[in-house]
């Protein structure tokens, strides 16, 4: 199908084009940026939208295949290509988890990741606080080795999540990545709040003597508890060292995850100077019921996988966090059945809103950690993360002057407003909020 996108403020971050044009897309590419109205099948009048590149999630989650509702949701808010698997969550049947979701049809591209935790899963190692022994370690790494020869893009790592991995065994299962290039290890790390400056330092030596890129995960939930400085100020200099590490934040002061996971261990309320209080069930048969301590004590043993919502952050380190020029957004959008954080349906569009009411940086700063920084990081700016001919046709137009989430704590799946139509690999995925029914996404192989 050809479609003509005409008298949109064509927007590409990359480049600089910031201009009333018209685009021609022909099948899945960019045919045509410039001033002539060519013949099309399809015509979108964008008068008064702005047309910018498609943006990429480099922080999703949604790892159950036939559980579509994260997918969906990124959609709605203008994703169109998610780095899913974060957070040691990630897939180890790489090749089966292709054809599964290529089977289903993906809503958006897909690029994947192996799970640390999940390979320990796999190798024996069911408890979380004990270090796995050289032969499980050797038995992950072979079983990570053939995932990433199936196309993976690489290793998660939640180590708040496996208190017993150790440095050394991180160590020896990244290592595998060297044989890999392009591959990255995602690290959500150790600690939180007054530790997590340790934390990032095991992840800077991880770096260092691996020589591995790295990513470290949604910074503003670890380090948002007055860290934020000395976090950055640390990262910063491993760069200058010349170590390949950059981030990832979503822009909420709220963190979300199981209740039955390590985050929750004893001593978590001292940790963030919050008690139960500041903590709200967003899934499961308690949803919407405050906490008092036996029902804690119940859940967490009856229903681990609950997700909890933990309202313990600091806004301004958040914003913080977003400002810096080494930091890209990623949603941790994940949600189970519907059911979740707002985050997974309104990261995107209340990034846009915050940097356009708050003025964090300028509206070219923001789409370009939307878009081309993801795509540069992913290995992918060669054909996605901005708009030119030739590219691939993932395209959001949008009010730019209006986009806003209006996804909620209490209603965490509703879309946004002001998208006007997300168009994936040249088809139109969401008409005004509602999806089409269109899976035009592709999965993208680490090549």
């Amino acid at each position: 199908m050809d479609i003509l996108i005409k008298n949109g403020r064509v927007v590409d971050p990359r480049s600089g084009i910031d201009k009333t044009m018209n685009l021609y897309l022909n099948q899945d590419k960019i045919a045509y940026i410039g001033e002539e109205k060519l013949p099309a099948g399809v015509v979108l009048d964008a008068s008064g939208y702005s047309v910018v590149p498609g943006f990429i999630d480099i922080h999703a989650h949604g790892e159950k295949v036939e559980d579509s509702s994260t997918a969906e949701c990124l959609l709605r808010q203008g994703v169109t290509t998610i780095l899913s698997g974060n957070c040691g969550n990630g897939y180890t049947g790489y090749k089966t988890e292709v054809i599964e979701r290529e089977k289903q049809g993906l809503f958006q591209n897909w690029l994947g990741l192996v799970g640390h935790s999940f390979l320990r899963n796999l190798v024996g190692v069911s408890d979380r606080y004990i270090e796995a022994s050289s032969r499980e370690v050797e038995e992950m790494k072979e079983i990570l080795k053939i995932n990433l020869k199936e196309g993976a893009k690489g290793v998660s790592f939640g180590l708040e999540y496996n208190p017993g991995a150790s440095t050394g065994e991180v160590l020896n299962i990244i290592s595998i990545l060297a044989d890999f290039p392009g591959s990255l290890a995602t690290f959500h790390v150790r600690y939180d709040a007054q530790k997590v400056e340790e934390a990032i330092k095991e992840v800077i030596t991880i770096s260092r003597l691996s020589k591995v890129p790295v990513q470290l995960s949604h910074l503003g939930s670890m380090a948002g508890f007055g860290r934020m400085s000395n976090s950055l100020n640390l990262i910063e200099n491993a760069v200058a060292e010349g170590l390949d590490i950059m981030i990832d934040c979503y822009p909420y002061n709220a963190f979300a995850t199981s209740i039955g996971t390590a985050v929750f261990d004893e001593g978590f309320e001292e940790r963030w100077g919050r008690g139960l209080e500041a903590l709200e069930i967003a899934s499961g048969s308690y949803k919407g019921i405050s906490l008092t301590s036996e029902l804690f004590k119940m859940i967490r043993k009856t229903e681990p996988d609950t997700i909890v919502i933990a309202h313990v952050l600091q806004e301004e380190e958040v914003f913080m966090c977003l400002k810096h020029p080494l930091v890209m957004l990623g949603s941790d959008g994940g949600f189970s059945l519907g059911e979740g954080h707002p985050r997974g349906a309104g990261a995107f569009p209340r990034f846009l809103r915050l940097v356009r009411e708050k003025k964090l940086m300028p509206e070219k700063e923001s789409l370009l950690k939307i878009s081309w920084m993801p795509a540069k990081r992913l290995g992918i700016h060669t054909e996605r993360g901005r708009i030119a001919e030739g590219h691939q046709a993932d395209l959001v137009i949008l009010d730019l002057d209006r986009v806003r989430e209006k996804a909620t704590f209490q209603s965490p799946t509703l879309p946004p407003e002001g998208i006007r139509w997300v168009l994936v690999n040249g088809k139109i995925a969401v008409d005004n909020g509602t999806l089409t029914g269109a899976t035009a996404g592709k999965v993208l192989l680490n090549k």
